[in-house]
C-alpha cells in the first residue's frame, strides 16, 4: 500500500512511466510476504499500469493542486496536523480532496466506513478555509487479489484487480457540527487536565487509547 502511494504520487506529479515504476521499485524491492502472491513486485507494477490506463481519460480532466500535501491549522486552540494523499480541480466542478486506499482484503474496501468519517470533515474544512471551496472528497480505491482459478464472476486465474472512486459530501451544518464537537471536547480534555481525573473508555469504539 505504501509503495502504490508513492507511484500514485509519481504519476500524478506528471512523471513518465519509468519513473513511476522506479518510485515502485524502491518502496518495495521484493516480495515480503511469499504467501501471498498477490503483493509481488511484479503484480504492483502490473496494477499500476492497469489503474493508469483505466483512468487514462478521466484523469485528463482533472487539473493537479498537490500531492502527499501535508500542513497544519488552528481551531479552537488545538492544532491539527494533516496529510492529505492528493489535492485536484476537476474542469467542470470544483476542488477536491483525495485519499488513496488500497487493499488486497477478500472483503475489500468498506466505502459506508467514510460516511460519517471526522476526518474527511477536517479534511474537507481545510480545503474550504485553503482554496475557498471544496466540492468534496475522493476515496481513490485500489483493490488486488490473486485467484488461483477463474471464479463464478470470470475473473482470475491471476492477478484481479479493481478500481472505484467515490466522493463524500460535507454540507456547511455538518462541518460546524463538527466544529462544535472539537469545541466540547477541548473543553472536556481542559476540564480534567485541570482536575487531573480522567474518565476510563470502557468501549473498543477507539483502537489508538488504552
Amino acid at each position: 500500500g505504501s509503495a502504490l502511494h508513492t507511484a500514485l504520487k509519481a504519476h500524478y506529479d506528471n512523471k513518465s512511466w519509468d519513473e513511476v515504476t522506479q518510485a515502485f521499485s524502491e518502496a518495495y524491492p521484493e516480495h515480503l510476504d511469499t504467501e501471498d502472491l498477490a503483493k509481488t513486485p511484479e503484480n504492483g507494477i502490473e496494477t499500476l499500469r492497469r489503474y493508469i490506463n483505466y483512468y487514462k481519460e478521466e484523469d485528463k480532466l482533472w487539473k493537479v493542486i498537490g500531492t502527499e500535501v501535508e500542513d497544519t491549522f488552528e481551531l479552537e486552540g488545538i492544532t491539527f496536523q494533516l496529510h492529505i494523499d492528493l489535492i485536484a480541480e476537476h474542469v467542470q466542478s470544483g476542488i477536491y480532496g483525495w485519499d488513496h486506499k488500497t487493499t488486497g482484503s477478500k472483503s475489500g474496501i468498506a466505502w459506508s466506513d467514510y460516511d460519517l468519517n471526522d476526518q474527511i470533515t477536517e479534511y474537507t474544512h481545510y480545503i474550504n478555509k485553503k482554496y475557498g471551496q471544496c466540492a468534496g472528497f475522493i476515496i481513490n480505491g485500489v483493490e488486488l487479489k490473486h485467484l488461483k482459478i477463474k471464479n463464478k464472476y470470470g475473473e482470475g486465474p491471476g492477478l484481479v484487480t479493481k478500481f472505484e472512486r467515490h466522493t463524500y459530501n460535507r454540507k456547511p451544518k455538518e462541518i460546524d457540527r463538527w466544529i462544535k464537537s472539537v469545541s466540547e471536547w477541548k473543553k472536556k480534555i481542559d476540564s480534567s487536565y485541570a482536575s487531573n481525573s480522567w474518565p476510563y473508555n470502557y468501549s473498543k469504539l477507539c483502537g489508538w487509547c488504552n
